[in-house]
């Protein structure tokens, strides 16, 4: 059960005398300052009722068999809230407050919550950021909101999809994608449970729309249309978006959505991803501008194409001369088709991982340097405590640079620095182009192809959002693949895969011509 207990808050009018200069300067900070002030509402609730607050939307939720004890629970907390917002002067829109119960009978009495003497309208169904629930949680009302969406936008598809001075199909279907396809995209992951004969109804403007952006006929196979348009079903597309969502949740830990993904999960793994071990983004606790990051990408300024390696070894000599005492730790990976490998290699030590086989080279640089960095804070008490990283992976020294949106390995390796910086210790991270002879990169180079050879490697079974993103998709495309080599069309005689089709230099009335004659014959034609 649920009641929408504060959809609109507002702060009670200033009446000083300011001159406009001063609410200028106010405004840039109003909003922040707004949402800072609002956010202990939330500790007002009853322990037994949950509370969800989003801006100035507050939703306060209790489950229980006995309306009476919900309705006791959630008036203690409709009386808390009033007690706040007397005590900070705030105020509320109670005409705009709704309350529902969420049941499966067909005869359930009503809520009477009130706030300032207001009861709060009991409703069949309400909307919360966009998705409409309805006491039964079938979804029936979200989904006719979106058909009827959809319905109306598809008109802009119709009216430049002429076929004599029309739109490009490459050109119609990106419209189709950002306007059509991303209304039901948006709350899939929860609307997906919905009876799939309700689904339908959102299901077939969809189809409609790509229709008119290939300009096929009215009669060609569903399952054609898709594939010209290299867009999977509905249904795989749901599935896709529910695991991404799922992937990106368990990036932090303290996400309180990642007790509601477990179904998801098991779904996951069913189709042999495993989305359990993600890097880890937990939210920033360093100030950008307290995060000193120490990096050397001097010879960039020598394009390797023309450099000979020599000339290379020879400039990495005088810059390391730039770096007395410290000790060098040289990193590398090596990826094959079927396994992934990293190698550090420090003066007296030589450390190697396996990852696995999902993970891109990217990852695979950035782990290895963020575990040079690990290796460094582990071995503190040596001395000297100054340590000179050399990667031949420009984009991860880049990555590291970026101290405003890095990534999520580039993150974890910059406060890593930040914490060895605080035990006394500097690291500087440099590029050195791979290739090139220089003893330490190519012992590194070869360590790592040994890692991936070797079965004796310990498996560091560790990912990035990225590169299961990158999974998810090419499973889902197999079984979108699998799909369609079974369907029997007469599109599928000529076309056994779902790579999109090339337009080979026609204009749109061609290519359409192009592409119903391709559905209607079994084979092409040879001459």
């Amino acid at each position: 059960m649920l009641v929408n207990g504060i959809d609109s808050i507002g702060v009670n009018e200033y009446d000083g005398d300011d001159d406009d200069d001063d609410d200028d300067d106010r405004s840039s900070l109003a909003v922040t300052i707004f949402l800072l002030s609002i956010n202990d509402i939330v500790k007002t609730i009853e322990t037994l009722v949950n509370a969800n607050l989003f801006a100035d939307d507050l939703n306060i939720l209790c489950r229980s068999s006995n309306l009476n004890t919900v309705q006791q629970l959630l008036q203690n907390s409709a009386n808390n809230i009033t007690k706040w917002l007397n005590k900070t002067g705030f105020n509320i829109s109670s005409q705009k407050s709704q309350s529902i119960i969420f049941t499966k009978k067909r005869k359930q009495g009503k809520l009477q919550i009130k706030i300032d003497n207001n009861i709060i309208p009991n409703q069949n169904k309400i909307k919360i950021l966009g998705v409409i629930f309805d006491t039964k949680l079938n979804w029936i009302p979200h989904l006719k909101y979106v058909k009827n969406s959809i319905t109306k936008k598809l008109n802009i598809i119709k009216i430049i999809s002429h076929t004599s001075w029309g739109g490009e199909t490459s050109t119609l279907l990106k419209i189709y994608r950002a306007l059509i396809r991303s209304k039901t995209d948006y709350g899939s992951i929860i609307f997906r449970t919905a009876n799939p004969k309700h689904l339908k109804m959102i299901d077939v403007p969809l189809n409609t729309g790509i229709r008119l952006a290939i300009g096929a006929f009215k009669s060609s196979p569903i399952a054609s249309l898709r594939n010209i348009a290299n867009e999977p079903s509905p249904d795989i597309r749901r599935t896709q978006n529910n695991i991404l969502y799922a992937s990106r949740t368990l990036k932090n830990e303290n996400n309180p959505a990642i007790k509601y993904i477990d179904n998801t999960n098991k779904e996951a793994e069913n189709l042999q991803i495993n989305i359990k071990q993600i890097v880890p983004r937990e939210p920033q606790t360093i100030p950008p501008w307290l995060m000193q990051i120490n990096t050397n990408i001097e010879i960039t300024e020598y394009k390797k194409n023309n450099t000979n390696p020599n000339i290379y070894k020879n400039l990495f000599q005088e810059i390391i001369q730039k770096y007395p005492d410290r000790k060098h730790i040289y990193t590398d990976a090596s990826k094959t088709t079927d396994s992934v490998g990293i190698a550090i290699v420090a003066e007296k030590t030589i450390t190697t991982y396996k990852l696995p086989p999902e993970c891109s080279i990217y990852t695979a640089e950035a782990l290895e340097i963020y575990n040079a960095t690990l290796h460094i804070i582990q071995n503190k008490d040596t001395t000297p405590n100054n340590y000179l990283v050399i990667s031949d992976s420009f984009s991860s020294i880049t990555g590291i640079q970026n101290t405003t949106h890095p990534s999520d390995i580039s993150k974890l390796i910059q406060e890593k620095t930040h914490e060895a910086s605080g035990m006394g210790m500097d690291i500087c991270y440099m590029w050195a182009p791979g290739h090139c002879g220089i003893q330490g990169n190519v012992k590194a180079d070869l360590e790592a192809s040994k890692a991936v050879s070797s079965p004796d490697t310990p498996l560091l079974n560790i990912y990035t959002h990225e590169d299961k993103k990158k999974q998810i998709k090419q499973v889902l495309n197999q079984k979108w693949l699998i799909q369609w080599i079974n369907q029997h069309t007469k599109l599928n005689q000529i076309k056994n895969n779902i790579q999109t089709w090339k337009n080979p230099g026609l204009n749109r009335k061609e290519y359409g011509n192009h592409i119903k004659s391709s559905k209607n014959r079994p084979h092409f034609h040879h001459t």
